[in-house]
């Protein structure tokens, strides 16, 4: 006789939930823009003149990395740390566009007249050119009346002077900035005449600590920072 049993009744499987796909966040392309603004508007702030151009990359750059990072923040984006890095980029080209345009404001602020260039006509004093053992007399504006102390022998102290009149030609070296100064910088200028315009830049340095410039018979030179510069010859 046959063993007969009947088929086991067949189980149904428990419903299988979907699939799960990795959810891919956005890429953060407003963060990347703005740290690329900011990282090449920071390499142009720290070049004389050619700087100018860092002011719109630097702020654009800023705005941008700003949202990138909000965005990134909420949710919405990636690259979060691309966006951050942009922020302090733009920031720092920033403060170093500020400080640039304070120097150079120090600079070039002074336009009056120095001494034998008077619209009345030539100076009778220009025969005497004084030497490097008397300190030199800077030729100041109006609005830096205000008595200042005379630097020592040999010496010269912030202000405008005309080479071969004011001080004689030569080279001038400076150990840096005082101690209490606000920029920490020293900044000389040279210029072919004494008009302040843009074209008449011979050379212009900022100099963070010892320095030294050289300059010669008929131009003019300009110092800020409140270094003391003291001629080597």
């Amino acid at each position: 006789m046959n063993d007969f049993r009947p088929p086991y009744p067949q189980q149904p499987y428990p419903p299988q939930p979907p699939y799960q796909y990795g959810v891919v966040q956005p890429r953060n392309g407003i963060g990347t823009a703005g740290f690329v603004l900011g990282l090449v508007g920071l390499v142009f702030s720290v070049i004389p003149f050619v700087g100018v151009i860092a002011w719109p990359l630097v702020i654009v750059g800023l705005v941008l990395s700003i949202i990138g990072s909000s965005r990134a923040h909420k949710g919405w984006a990636s690259n979060g740390g691309l966006a951050a890095a942009g922020i302090a980029c733009s920031a720092i080209g920033l403060g170093i566009c500020v400080l640039m345009a304070t120097a150079f404001g120090n600079a070039f602020g002074d336009r009056e007249p120095t001494r034998g260039a008077s619209s009345a006509g030539p100076t009778t004093t220009a025969s005497a050119v004084p030497t490097t053992t008397s300190a030199p007399s800077p030729v100041r504006s109006s609005a830096e009346a205000a008595p200042v102390t005379e630097p020592e022998p040999g010496t010269v102290a912030d202000g405008k002077y005309e080479v071969g009149v004011d001080i004689e030609p030569g080279q001038y070296k400076t150990a840096g900035p005082p101690e209490d100064s606000v920029m920490e910088l020293c900044f000389w200028s040279r210029t072919s005449d004494d008009s302040g315009d843009f074209n008449a830049i011979i050379a212009s340095e900022m100099v963070p600590g010892p320095g030294s410039v050289t300059v010669k018979a008929g131009e003019f030179v300009k110092f800020n920072g409140g270094c003391t510069w003291k001629a080597t010859t």
